[in-house]
């Protein structure tokens, strides 16, 4: 069972080893004493020392023509910057609510700047860090879809969707922003879409998104289609994954199968799923098809100055 573990954080490294949200999965697999209490002190120290910006999202890079091997980690850590830097531009000044806070990266730049700033996150060890490092800013631990919103009507100035609307039912989240959102405000949104519907795999159709803003009555007031930016730390990860994540995952099938050749047999099936997920996941993130298939973007839809609520936003809010 420890050589199956080795070969899953194996995995997840491979995916996306530029991507820093996997980072932060990574440091909870390499945290795991038997103690919750001490697990979670663990993986909050590892978070702050490692991940000090508290970004998960992508790098923006100027330079679309880089590639490996001339990228380093501090270019990625310098494109998170940028990104965040982006994102800021598009962001009004007064109550903000971040959806999907991560390890509060853009709750840090939002409070420096002076704004009120509430977070939400479903992960529990990201919760009591950004708690633990923000002790006066309001976190709620659950999904952004089963966020009480009865109390928070009218309440925001701006709503962020920084890399996780892809995680949220599209028309739960459009309801839900707009009920939040005060008259004028902006939803900011950060994120790949499908180029078209049929598309297979992760995102939101860029139709479905279109259709489900005109229907809310929002408008698209900035809107930037960063693709090639985000693609360099796209086309960095694929070859990491492809050029040493892949053989170091065989080099280990293979190692089990001379050591534990009856663990290898038991896991055969286990394994071929494995690769089989590998490659879906590969194939989402592989340059080419990414830019065939999807774009990323940053806008800012505006809610109505006046605006009358979704009739779905009532039975929204009561589901909710």
């Amino acid at each position: 069972m420890k050589k199956f573990r080795a070969l899953n954080a194996a995995k997840r490294t491979a995916f996306r080893l530029f991507y820093p949200g996997n980072w932060y999965q990574l440091f909870k697999l390499a945290t795991t004493p038997r103690s919750r209490h001490r697990r979670d002190d663990l993986q909050l120290d590892l978070y702050g020392k490692v991940l000090p910006s508290g970004f998960l999202h992508y790098a923006y890079f100027e330079d679309t023509n880089l590639k490996l091997p001339s990228i380093s980690i501090q270019d990625v850590l310098d494109g998170q910057y940028r990104y965040a830097d982006k994102l800021m531009e598009l962001i009004p000044r007064g109550r903000i609510l971040d959806v999907g806070c991560g390890l509060g990266g853009m709750v840090q730049l939002l409070l420096d700047r002076g704004d009120e700033v509430v977070a939400i996150t479903p992960d529990g060890p990201q919760a009591a860090y950004v708690r633990r490092k923000f002790p006066n800013v309001e976190v709620h631990e659950c999904k952004f879809q089963r966020f009480q919103a009865a109390n928070s009507i009218g309440q925001f100035d701006a709503v962020l969707n920084s890399e996780s609307l892809q995680y949220i039912p599209l028309d739960r989240a459009a309801d839900l922003v707009n009920q939040l959102l005060k008259p004028g405000g902006s939803w900011i949104v950060a994120d790949y879409f499908k180029l078209k519907s049929e598309t297979t795999g992760s995102g939101h159709s860029w139709s479905s998104f279109e259709e489900i803003l005109g229907s809310r009555n929002f408008e698209i007031a900035e809107y930037q289609d960063v693709t090639p930016n985000i693609l360099v730390s796209l086309q960095a990860t694929y070859g990491l994954a492809d050029n040493v994540g892949r053989p170091a995952i065989e080099f280990m099938i293979r190692k089990l199968a001379l050591k534990r050749p009856l663990v290898h047999y038991m896991f055969q099936d286990v394994f071929e799923e494995m690769w089989r997920m590998i490659d879906v996941n590969l194939n989402d993130i592989e340059p080419e098809q990414f830019a065939a298939t999807r774009k990323y973007v940053m806008l800012a839809a505006v809610k109505p100055a006046k605006s009358v609520i979704h009739e779905h936003s009532t039975t929204a809010m009561l589901a909710g």
